[in-house]
């Protein structure tokens, strides 16, 4: 019987040989069938099971990086199984001892000290907080925090999710297809919850982008043949420059006196007036 049993263990170490994750129920098979049941206890005493009390409970295979096996597995499955299933529920209160030891006993299928490798009290000392008085287990003040922590932020999102769909549900009528056929600016499609823009709106949008697209080519066009004349233009100075010197010698050229801007003949012609005369000039 101990050499069927070793087989046993053997193959299914190799099933899990070269994975990091293997589905328990296709490990171990259906646990409704008494070959199913053993091979689903074996794998509890000698494998790591993750999630290992709900429906989608991992086996770690040879390659994932938290792999153990033997009395090492059989105590991480212990302190799951055991926070999961009745300490973390029971809270302040703790759980009896004998309850602890039945419940380990259906999932395990065999003795605690056979499985784990020490007595079932000492395992309850070292890893949970125990009163010998009471013979309780309880779940340690950090665990139940931590965990209690994690509760909280799972209804703070559910009172968000039931907030955003009741938003969304007082909305319905400005997305109901009376709104759509008059000229509204979505359109709701029912059957898969979704809001998009209104045919209308993104034709409109579109028409937009392509016209802004249009102008930036022909101003890049433009400026591009305005970069390559520049080569072939002449270079004009600035409005603020100076006239160019006289270089020949003109003699028909008469020079601008700098306060009336007027040459010496036409200060000649320019009539005389008797004011500014002084009293004597007239006598």
């Amino acid at each position: 019987m101990a050499r069927n049993k070793k087989q046993e263990i053997a193959q299914l170490r190799r099933e899990l040989a070269g994975e990091r994750l293997v589905p328990l129920t296709r490990l171990a098979g259906d646990s409704g069938t008494d070959d199913g049941e053993r091979r689903h206890q074996l794998v509890w005493q000698n494998f790591r099971i993750k999630d290992c009390t709900t429906a989608n409970a991992m086996v770690l295979g040879t390659e994932h990086p938290d792999f153990i096996e033997g009395f090492d597995a059989a105590a991480a499955n212990t302190v799951e199984l055991f926070e999961t299933m009745e300490l973390v529920p029971a809270g302040a209160a703790g759980v009896p001892l004998d309850r602890l030891a039945s419940v380990h006993g259906h999932y395990f299928g065999s003795g605690f000290e056979k499985t784990v490798g020490k007595k079932l009290r000492q395992f309850c000392i070292e890893r949970f907080e125990y009163d010998d008085r009471m013979r309780r287990v309880k779940a340690s003040n950090k665990v139940i925090a931590a965990i209690r922590k994690v509760e909280a932020r799972d209804l703070i999102q559910e009172e968000r999710d039931a907030a955003k769909k009741a938003k969304f549900d007082a909305l319905q009528g400005f997305f109901s297809p009376d709104a759509q056929r008059s000229g509204r600016w979505f359109e709701y499609d029912d059957r898969m919850r979704r809001v998009k823009a209104s045919n209308k709106v993104i034709a409109a949008i579109r028409k937009v982008e392509a016209r802004d697209l249009i102008q930036e080519e022909r101003d890049a066009a433009k400026k591009a043949k305005f970069d390559a004349l520049q080569d072939y233009l002449p270079v004009k100075p600035p409005p603020f420059a100076l006239a160019a010197p006289q270089v020949a010698f003109d003699q028909e050229h008469r020079p601008r006196y700098a306060t009336t801007k007027m040459t010496p003949d036409e200060l000649e012609e320019r009539p005389m007036s008797a004011k500014g005369l002084g009293k004597g000039d007239y006598f």
